[in-house]
């Protein structure tokens, strides 16, 4: 099973977010924090990242990627890199949450492009192209919405070989 790294993509309501700086390490100039960047490795600066408005906004100034799996995650556990493990493990303490405090349904992590994906079945509808059979799409958007599949329904059609 492979891994490759895509661009790591930042919601731009947080790159015009006020930044509240409480650290040392915040108030060091954009260019130190790009240096860190560029010594890091690549999952330590995704970490590094996800910590503040302010380093997710340094971020944005060099090219970040998340790991992506090439292969269904249904195949040998132990031969998933440790990298994904370790982010995937990251990514479902960081489940985006309710007004209460509470962890969303209304969102799922794909195991494949490692984003938190909506579940509702209205934003998948908009998303089907014409090439895709209604019943089928709609199907593997039901199955992502009741959580039997693990992949979001654009992972699934990617992953689904051609009839």
């Amino acid at each position: 099973m492979g891994l490759t790294w895509k661009t790591f993509l930042i919601n731009e309501r947080l790159l015009d977010a006020s930044n509240n700086i409480s650290s040392r390490l915040l108030v060091l100039p954009t260019e130190l924090l790009i240096r860190i960047y560029q010594h890091a490795g690549r999952l330590d600066s995704l970490c590094l990242a996800m910590t503040s408005k302010r380093l997710i906004q340094v971020a944005a100034l060099v090219s970040l990627k998340r790991p992506c799996r090439m292969a269904h995650p249904a195949e040998a556990v132990e031969s998933r890199s440790r990298h994904y493990v370790k982010i995937e493990g990251l990514l479902k303490r960081m489940q985006p949450l309710n007004k209460q405090g509470l962890p969303t349904r209304s969102y799922a992590l794909c195991c494949d492009c490692l984003r938190h994906r909506p579940t509702r079945r209205s934003f998948w509808r908009a998303k089907r192209q014409a090439k895709m059979r209604a019943s089928v799409w709609d199907g593997a958007v039901t199955c992502w919405n009741r959580r039997y599949h693990l992949q979001c329904p654009e992972c699934w059609w990617h992953n689904t070989p051609a009839p």
